[in-house]
């Protein structure tokens, strides 16, 4: 099953959601207010604010929202906010948590604590959807926010990661693309010989539900054409539905591309833990944020 758009996309989930409390992490915010309060009154969620009272009340104001019966939860300072929204989720007070105006490094510190962190399935690692006007369908992207450069290990869990995030929205089988600056292998450089590592293990069954290429440059990846010209042969050439990234450079100066050059719509996420966690970024538009939300609550776990 593809989609070509996010209109598919939610088409698909339809159903799916169950109302969850989001705990807005840095709630001062005018784009996060008004993208939680459309999926508020849409009847998705219950929102908990969390942040300074005073900056949280007047940016309500800002977006004509004022009398809106909020919960808000007043911290003093970025630390202070992410410790309670963590708390909240640990208590079951919280499903989803989104990132506000606070520093992701700040926002990720006290979900990934060892001693007072959130549970995690494996490792943390980062996950965006983007539709891309010159992309035939939504096209998925991993790491470009949290693992700064990851082991072979550490992408083999990456993938998997992705993959079952795929899996939920709808996508039985996804064609994984380990890009790369080429195609052939070479221990000069060594993501090359990662990228063929995971695509043998997926080849003898040790990666599954999935199909894996790579090494492959992106140009192949996304482009039939190209991989005709070039003489590439393979299931994922072209056709990709999800990018893994080598490193955090270069996946988050993509997905930046994508957002700010290419004129994408995006949903991002960090996947791995409990509960459904939203990572956008602070300029995120209204409506990226929206699409995050919406889609969390269907694919995340109600606690």
């Amino acid at each position: 099953m593809e989609y070509r758009t996010f209109k598919e996309l939610l088409g698909a989930l339809k159903g799916k959601q169950r109302k969850m409390t989001c705990a807005v992490v840095g709630a001062d915010s005018e784009n996060i207010l008004t993208a939680v309060l459309k999926v508020s009154r849409e009847g998705y969620i219950d929102p908990v604010l969390i942040g300074d009272e005073i900056a949280i009340r007047a940016c309500l104001e800002k977006v004509g929202a004022g009398a809106a019966p909020v919960r808000i939860v007043h911290t003093h300072g970025d630390k202070a906010t992410a410790e309670t929204a963590v708390a909240l989720a640990k208590s079951g007070e919280a499903d989803i948590l989104i990132k506000g105006y606070i520093d992701t490094s700040l926002y990720l510190s006290p979900i990934l604590n060892r001693e007072n962190g959130l549970p995690l399935k494996n490792i943390l690692s980062s996950f965006a959807v983007f539709e891309i006007p010159t992309y035939h369908k939504l096209l998925a992207t991993t790491d470009a926010g949290i693992m700064l450069h990851p082991t072979l290990e550490q992408k083999k869990i990456i993938l998997q990661n992705a993959v079952a995030a795929l899996r939920q929205m709808g996508v039985p089988c996804p064609k994984v693309a380990v890009v790369a600056a080429l195609e052939t292998p070479t221990p000069k450089m060594p993501e090359t010989m990662d990228a063929a590592a995971l695509q043998k293990m997926n080849e003898n069954g040790e990666i599954k539900d999935c199909i894996v290429a790579g090494p492959i440059s992106y140009d192949l990846a996304i482009n039939k054409a190209s991989a005709r010209v070039k003489g590439y042969e393979h299931p994922v050439a072209g056709d990709a539905d999800l990018l893994l990234y080598p490193n955090l450079v270069s996946g988050n100066l993509l997905n930046k591309t994508f957002a700010y050059s290419a004129g994408a719509r995006a949903a991002f996420f960090a996947i791995g833990a409990r509960p459904a966690i939203i990572l956008g970024s602070r300029a995120s538009d209204m409506e990226d944020e929206y699409l995050s939300l919406v889609i969390a609550t269907a694919m995340g776990e109600k606690r």
